[in-house]
């Protein structure tokens, strides 16, 4: 073998462009853009709450139960 079969490939030149400023920046960071082609989130929903006439009953039926959150909602919708 000689030397020249044991010497690497030198490296390839990516196919896009590295721009340099932008790695350096943690994301948190990095400008905000106001890109009108991003997907925007839709806007969340308002929280349901309930009437205040109903929120005895209701901390009546939350206070001392030992169901999950999901198990209590469950039970709460059906009444």
């Amino acid at each position: 073998m000689d030397a020249q079969s044991n010497l690497m490939d030198p490296p390839r030149i990516p196919l896009n462009p590295i721009h340099r400023q932008n790695t350096l920046l943690p994301l948190s960071s990095a400008p905000a853009t106001s890109d009108p082609s991003a997907p925007m989130k839709p806007p969340k929903p308002p929280k349901r709450l309930i009437a205040p006439e109903l929120m005895d009953d209701f901390k009546a039926e939350v206070e001392g139960n030992d169901l999950t959150k999901v198990g209590l909602l469950e039970i709460l919708k059906k009444k």
